[in-house]
């Protein structure tokens, strides 16, 4: 993973180097995304299905997103 950023300094700042060695010995290096969860409403006729606060629908919608770039994560 060439010029991305990696769970490691943030395990670094939790466990000890040796816990830090077992984790990344055992999971591999991995990308670190962000996740956005967020509610989208409409008008309750559009989504009759998904009630949200009484004449409202909404649903939630949850994204990864890759840290290095903020691009979504496929």
């Amino acid at each position: 993973m060439k010029n991305s950023i990696t769970i490691t300094p943030i395990l670094e700042s939790m466990l000890t180097p040796e816990e830090v060695q077992r984790v990344v010995k055992l999971i591999g290096p991995k990308e670190l995304l962000l996740i956005d969860s967020t509610t989208m409403t409409v008008g309750k006729t559009r989504l009759p299905w998904a009630p949200y606060h009484g004449e409202r629908a909404g649903i939630k919608l949850q994204v990864a997103l890759r840290a290095e770039n903020g691009q979504p994560f496929r």
